[in-house]
């Protein structure tokens, strides 16, 4: 579902050359959903209250360290959670302490 808003969305708002027009957030009533594409998954973070500044850049650069540690994975993947391996680690870890870091660097332990 939420490849076919994000395909809504760039087609209705990209630019001239065809860039642009990506989105990255959106707000259901009192909730902000802040969202990160890469090339095999959406990651999306729902909160309340103020996001982090640096909320957005550092989902960025999570799903990026996920894709490269599950690449080979998500690239076979049959859209089956069960098929994931480990992810569950690593999104409960960055959920619980990740996104508040200052920088990710050394800290992620994927589990792939």
């Amino acid at each position: 579902m939420l490849t076919l808003v994000h395909q809504f969305v760039r087609d209705s708002f990209q630019g001239p050359q065809g860039t642009g027009g990506e989105l990255k957030s959106f707000q259901v009533d009192d909730k902000e959903v802040t969202i990160a594409k890469g090339l095999f998954l959406y990651l999306a973070v729902v909160g309340k209250g103020t996001k982090p500044r640096a909320l957005p850049s550092r989902l960025v650069r999570f799903l990026a360290g996920l894709e490269t540690a599950y690449g080979p994975r998500l690239e076979k993947w049959d859209g089956l959670r069960s098929s994931t391996g480990n992810l569950d680690a690593d999104l409960a870890w960055f959920l619980r302490k990740g996104y508040r870091l200052p920088t990710l660097g050394r800290a992620v332990r994927y589990h792939a």
